[in-house]
């Protein structure tokens, strides 16, 4: 479960697998806002939740291909063997302002300015990666993976950036923090001393 606040001091909070339930608390924990399930036919998981102006930013693991999605979005197909996705819940629970299939694996959000900023892991070889991104090839079993997402209902256009972070092991991202025009990652590899590691 991740719990966060907004700048009013209301709380938010998810729980994952079967659906997602999003809830969200006043300032002094003694009344429940909202509560709301979201989820398709398979399972759904998440694992990253992040506030602005009252609208809950949410991202993990779908297995549903009847996860909902909204018009514009950057993908609408989705797929049995799992990927990530970005979702916004409104203010008040009852309507989502976006959402939509990502590639990858969803993990750690945070939302600044206009911009969704999610890190996470990839294993497919075929997860999308924009131009000039820092790494555009997979090079171990799985790597560190951060999408950037405008989420703007702009189709292909949304996903930003995208790139790889890896050696010929295994890494994933699991943290990260954006200040000015920086993005600072944390993560892990599996292998001591690799090498191949930037």
């Amino acid at each position: 479960m991740e719990i966060v606040s907004d700048g009013s001091g209301c709380d938010y909070s998810t729980r994952c697998y079967g659906d997602i339930f999003v809830c969200k608390f006043n300032s002094t924990g003694s009344s429940l806002l909202y509560s709301t399930y979201i989820g398709g036919e398979g399972g759904d998981a998440c694992w990253g939740l992040d506030i602005k102006n009252n609208n809950a930013y949410i991202t993990g693991r779908t297995y549903s291909t009847t996860y909902p999605v909204t018009s514009g979005a950057y993908s609408t197909t989705g797929r049995t063997d799992g990927q990530s996705y970005l979702t916004i819940l409104n203010s008040t629970g009852t309507n989502l302002i976006y959402s939509s299939y990502l590639p990858g694996d969803g993990g750690s959000i945070i939302v600044s300015g206009n911009y969704a900023y999610i890190c996470s892991g990839s294993r497919r070889s075929t997860d999308a990666t924009t131009s000039g991104a820092y790494q555009t090839i997979l090079r171990g079993g799985g790597d560190g993976y951060l999408r950037i997402i405008n989420p703007a209902g702009n189709g292909n256009t949304d996903l930003v950036y995208a790139t790889l972070l890896g050696g010929n092991s295994d890494e994933y991202l699991y943290k990260l923090k954006v200040i000015g025009n920086y993005v600072y990652l944390l993560g892990t590899t599996f292998r001591i001393g690799n090498p191949s590691f930037p």
